[in-house]
């Protein structure tokens, strides 16, 4: 609660100093006390991370829960940092736009501007394509992974040599390969890395003292998150010790924050410290519009900005057993608080509550059987609820980072209008882990082909989900 000082009154003030302690106002404690009260039922369903809660441009709630590091006991602490995937392309946006700024280019120039012997088909490609995932480019252009050794020179080679998608423009196609390019046109247009253009940038001017890129000296080991209940590598499964970041991955992800810098960079772009008034809208909705953004990979950790400008609350989650409770799922509930609203119960994964669904579509109760089964049953239900529930026990957490969970529902409420109740015409595996399904509306007779690709070790989620209509 604000209070007035007068000068009158100056004496009176430093007398109460030592007895006086700043309280929350009585609404906002409640709000406190729900939202964290909330989160340690979360904990017992199996989340660790940090959670931020602002309303009204005022923080209500900073804190950790859970460990950051079983073995040795320690908590996660309000300051603990997390790999924050996908997120990292917010800040390769904001860069190009920072040095569209500076006159050191435009959104419009295409690839020809930068790069020399570009193919025919991509010359035309303009920097706001690729920011827009319109170019064509594929999702990836590694081929074990994000830690894949890899050269500038060898991802731009292999990502200019694919073949498109689709001509430009006319499509969007979520892209990490786009904005490993981005990232080389950052470097070329700055003539500094990438990683020194954002601390430079970006960071510094924000006051992101805890924010960098796999294995920097930023951070002491005991401040940095390990990731559990999936996918391992290194000495410890943390971005401590994880290997530097190669252009594998550079542009597209490889970022290390805390909650609080993540809120310090909100709070210094919407003050104009980053970018000027007409450049910085070009990082919001048009219409003020809510925002939220996420990121995660394989190895237990994701992350989510969920952005009210008009009401200026946010929410940021992240968490290193993204397996057990998504920082999207639990930043979801917490925004419905915020709102008023009741939210759901959380309840402790079951990675393989899908299987129980095998024997209804005839499928076999195999790891693609079990998976396939669950997306038949999620576009069959007609039930966002159940949607909810497949995308975030059946996704890897990288495809899930892709897109918010709002852009990951509308496609399949798109999906539940143009197909309602749906047929199984076939099935059948393609690989050790893709299949392909053949579905049809049983109202409107509209076919879809379905492709699945699964990540090829336990727990076998979807990492791979595309749709393509067919004539029957």
């Amino acid at each position: 609660m604000k209070q007035k000082r007068y000068m009158l009154f100056a004496f009176l003030i430093l007398l109460l100093a030592g007895q006086y302690k700043p309280v929350l106002a009585s609404s906002e404690d409640n709000l406190q006390k729900k939202i964290d009260s909330y989160v340690l039922t979360a904990v017992e369903a199996g989340f660790s991370g940090a959670v931020l809660v602002a309303k009204g441009g005022k923080v209500i709630l900073q804190s950790g829960y859970g460990l950051a590091d079983r073995e040795n006991n320690i908590p996660v602490r309000k300051e603990t940092v997390f790999d924050i995937g996908s997120i990292t392309k917010r800040f390769t946006k904001a860069a190009i736009l920072k040095l569209e700024e500076q006159g050191k280019l435009r959104r419009s120039y295409t690839l020809n501007n930068f790069f020399d012997d570009i193919p025919e088909d991509k010359a035309g490609i303009t920097v706001k394509q690729v920011l827009a995932h319109t170019a064509g480019f594929h999702e990836y252009h590694d081929t074990t992974g994000d830690f894949e050794e890899m050269d500038r020179a060898q991802a731009l080679k292999t990502i200019l040599n694919q073949k498109l998608l689709f001509k430009p423009g006319d499509q969007e196609a979520y892209s990490n390969s786009g904005y490993t390019l981005l990232a080389a046109i950052i470097e070329l247009s700055s003539k500094q890395s990438y990683q020194s253009f954002l601390e430079k940038y970006l960071f510094k001017p924000a006051g992101m003292n805890r924010t960098g890129f796999y294995r920097d000296s930023l951070w002491k080991e005991d401040e940095v998150a390990i990731g559990y209940e999936s996918k391992t590598i290194g000495e410890k499964n943390s971005p401590y010790y994880w290997p530097h970041m190669t252009w594998a991955l550079i542009g597209g992800g490889g970022m290390v924050s805390s909650v609080g810098d993540l809120y310090k960079w909100i709070q210094a772009l919407e003050a104009g410290k980053i970018l000027s008034g007409k450049t910085k809208e070009k990082m919001y909705d048009p219409q003020g519009n809510p925002m939220a953004y996420a990121g995660g990979n394989d190895f237990g950790f994701s992350a989510v900005v969920f952005e009210y400008p008009k009401e200026k609350n946010y929410i940021i989650v992240a968490t290193n057993t993204h397996y057990n409770v998504s920082a999207t799922s639990l930043g979801r509930q917490i925004s419905r608080i915020l709102k008023g609203e009741e939210p759901q119960n959380i309840k402790p994964k079951d990675i393989k509550k899908s299987s129980s669904d095998a024997g209804k579509w005839g499928l076999p109760n195999s790891p693609t059987g079990q998976r396939a089964s669950a997306f038949l049953e999620a576009v069959n239900r007609q039930d966002l609820d159940y949607v909810q529930d497949f995308i975030e026990n059946n996704l890897t957490p990288a495809f899930i980072g892709q897109f918010s969970m709002e852009e990951h529902l509308s496609i399949f409420k798109q999906m539940h209008a143009d197909m309602g109740k749906i047929n199984l015409l076939g099935a059948k595996k393609t690989g050790e882990f893709t299949a392909e399904l053949l579905i049809k509306s049983k109202s409107s007779g509209q076919v879809l082909r379905i492709f699945l690709e699964l990540e090829p070790a336990e727990p076998y989620l979807i990492s791979g989900l595309s749709i393509k209509e067919e004539k029957e």
